[in-house]
């Protein structure tokens, strides 16, 4: 490695520490501020210091939020800190992510995993048909106005339903895309409505309520499903996402949601506020073969062992990728809804990151 490769490098890697400490203290910042502090006991914080000890002591705001939302104290739960520091660092090639992490390539990285059907994209501000084919302005408008709706992304920044718009069938339709991508600096995909299964459209109507489902790839290429959720909207929002106003609900191995949904602050329901289904024992449809189809995607990706999937269940029950979250992955939302995110196998998981990063450094 030359002179300015090795420098590019060192930068890079500071670079990345920088940002994953400012990512730490905001995430501190913001739980403190939605959770009452001090509500572990004594007794409780040194059950988590015990069992952190032969890793590292997280700061245990992340204990207490969880702990007050749930009900229910586990020192198993994982800290967000030492997940964005250290457990996702480990599991993720973070510089590979800048290259792979863009939507517009989805349907040619995970080629043979259903998707949402593309109609149109801009990469690098050229626009492509579905088929990967240039086309000009006029003939974007044709493919626009032969839709009966449209769902714009941003293709990099989309994260927490951000960069996300819904445009419906209308005169000024593609007047309506031309404003939203005037604002947008990065590529853009514009996919068909989906239509989804009417067990999931009774959820909540008016979003399409999708599946995250969080696995990780073992070194013998085994994948593990480790904690599942619903995301749904409230209201008329037409995203389910959790940053968005939405909810989420877990759901056992069996594909069964369990009794609560929790909102972005951790505050819980019972009953979806709109539409007033009780989440309680309500089957999901096709669920195993969305992990199915989780585990055959996540092969496809090995420089990411730790993903978060979104997967949505269309009308005749099949699922499709909506989206893989390659870095973070919001496990805030997974361990409110099912509790610790590894369950029995988080000592086996912080053996081995921390085994590892400790031979790195």
């Amino acid at each position: 490695m030359g002179f300015k490769e090795t420098g590019e490098k060192i930068y890079e890697d500071l670079y990345d520490v920088v940002r994953r400490k400012s990512a730490v203290k905001r995430r501190i910042n913001e739980f403190t501020h939605k959770s009452v502090s001090g509500l572990l006991t004594s007794e409780q914080k040194r059950a988590v210091k015990k069992f952190y000890a032969p890793y590292k002591i997280p700061n245990l705001v992340f204990h207490n939020y969880f702990t007050e939302k749930t009900g229910e104290f586990h020192p198993e739960y994982i800290p967000i800190d030492l997940y964005v520091g250290y457990i996702d660092s480990y599991f993720n090639n973070i510089k590979e992510a800048k290259y792979l992490d863009n939507k517009c390539y989805f349907s040619s990285i995970f080629y043979q995993i259903p998707q949402p059907v593309t109609i149109a994209k801009r990469v690098n501000y050229i626009w492509l048909d579905g088929d990967n084919k240039v086309i000009n302005l006029s003939e974007l408008k044709e493919i626009v106005e032969s839709e009966e709706g449209v769902f714009l992304k941003e293709a990099q920044t989309s994260a927490g339903g951000h960069g996300v718009v819904f445009i419906g069938k209308s005169n000024s339709a593609m007047e309506q895309i031309q404003k939203a991508v005037n604002s947008v600096p990065t590529d853009i995909l514009l996919q068909r409505r989906i239509e989804q299964h009417n067990y999931m459209a009774a959820i909540n109507p008016s979003s399409v309520n999708t599946l995250r489902i969080y696995s990780i790839l073992g070194r013998d290429g085994s994948v593990t499903n480790y904690s599942s959720v619903l995301r749904t909207g409230v209201g008329d929002t037409k995203v389910d996402n959790f940053s968005s106003g939405g909810l989420s609900v877990g759901i056992t191995e069996d594909g069964i949601l369990r009794k609560y949904g929790y909102n972005k602050l951790g505050n819980r329901v019972a009953v979806h506020p709109t539409t007033g289904l009780v989440f309680e024992n309500y089957k999901i449809p096709s669920f195993m073969m969305a992990v199915e189809l989780v585990r055959k995607a996540h092969s496809m990706i090995p420089h990411f062992r730790s993903v978060s999937w979104d997967i949505a269940i269309i009308k005749d029950g099949s699922p499709i990728l909506i989206e893989a979250n390659l870095c973070r992955g919001g496990i805030d939302l997974l361990q409110l809804s099912n509790g610790p995110l590894y369950g029995k196998d988080t000592k086996k998981i912080l053996d081995e990151v921390f085994s590892k990063y400790r031979n790195k450094h």
